[in-house]
């Protein structure tokens, strides 16, 4: 593991440990998460989020908040710009889920050759 990354995960773990009330929000399975992460970037340099929410899951895997990342169901990424003068920052939101979440799917009927409603 490159020296930078190892650094990240433990800062990374770090933080997410020391979080308000983390050894009564840990999460173990079968319960269901949706996680939320804005991210401020160093630089205004273009990036793929989609590289930097697996690293976070991983953190919060290896943190011990969730016990597989396989536990997010449902979540959401925000990329924002640089702040000027400010330090690059994920602000992470682990929300648990009801037991049911994705376990009733609705199928609404096609009239016409149309979804109803439209």
């Amino acid at each position: 593991m490159v020296a930078s990354v190892k650094l990240w995960y433990e800062a990374a773990i770090a933080a997410i440990r020391s979080a308000p009330d983390f050894e009564v929000c840990q999460c173990g399975r079968p319960v269901k998460v949706r996680v939320t992460v804005a991210l401020v970037p160093p630089t205004n340099q273009r990036l793929d989020i989609d590289n930097r929410i697996k690293p976070v899951h991983d953190a919060l895997e290896k943190s011990g908040l969730i016990e597989n990342d396989d536990q997010v169901k449902s979540g959401e990424q925000v990329l924002l710009n640089k702040l000027v003068g400010g330090a690059p920052v994920a602000v992470v939101t682990v929300e648990q889920l009801p037991p049911t979440f994705g376990d009733a799917m609705v199928e609404i009927p096609r009239i016409g050759g149309r979804t109803q409603g439209q």
